[in-house]
């Protein structure tokens, strides 16, 4: 959903350009490197402030006449028009690197770095109650290990997370529930394995994590077909 939202506001902002270029090039009789430049400045709220800091056309530099409330009023504009924009680019870029193979490190901070180490060595990591952004820790882990991460609830309460391989995260005993777990793919759909260990948990429903889109889905655990049918 995000890289679309993203192609639709560059569509939206690339469509303001163009309008204010045009209307620089054929109306105002700036050159088209002016019109051009204009343009974007227009679009992405850089010329409202500018206008409202000093009164002139960033392009041009001539004065606009502006009163002393129509540049507060263009400063105020421009800048929330440069807000929207800034939050377009960046999550255009998130949603880029989400939608690639990242590096090793890349997204995690120091301490998921930390977290990342001990689960490769086959440590789990104890994640209190109330702890937040479980989710989003467990999708970057993910991305950079390309490895299923769940978190567990074990014998007496304790909650972990816990790193497998590609395709399945290894459950002993000691297990009593899989609150959530990541596919590496993003398939938002239980697999065989999943549907038998959760089926042997006695569980109703777990929760998928898409890493690369970072959303979870809770889904029910579909029930065991009748003995002697197909």
């Amino acid at each position: 959903a995000r890289p679309v939202l993203f192609a639709v506001g560059v569509g939206l902002w690339a469509a303001s350009t163009a309008y204010s270029a045009y209307d620089r090039y054929f109306n105002q009789d700036q050159s088209g490197w002016q019109a051009l430049l204009g343009g974007a400045a227009d679009a992405t709220g850089i010329s409202g402030i500018y206008a409202g800091i000093t009164g002139r056309d960033l392009v041009m530099q001539h004065h606009l006449s502006l009163t002393p409330a129509q540049q507060r009023q263009m400063l105020t504009e421009g800048s929330i028009q440069a807000g929207g924009s800034g939050l377009l680019l960046y999550g255009g870029v998130r949603s880029f690197l989400r939608g690639r193979a990242p590096a090793a490190g890349e997204y995690l901070s120091e301490v998921d770095k930390e977290l990342l180490g001990r689960l490769r060595q086959g440590i789990d990591v104890e994640v209190p109650p109330g702890t937040t952004g479980i989710r989003t820790s467990m999708s970057d882990l993910t991305l950079v290990s390309n490895n299923e991460v769940a978190l567990l609830r074990l014998t007496g309460g304790r909650r972990v997370l816990r790193m497998g391989g590609p395709t399945s995260v290894k459950l002993g005993p000691e297990v009593q529930r899989v609150i959530a777990h990541t596919h590496p793919s993003g398939r938002l759909q239980f697999s065989k394995n999943d549907i038998a260990a959760l089926r042997k948990l006695g569980q109703r429903s777990s929760v998928i994590i898409d890493p690369r889109a970072d959303i979870g889905v809770r889904l029910p655990v579909p029930s065991a077909p009748p003995v002697g049918t197909l």
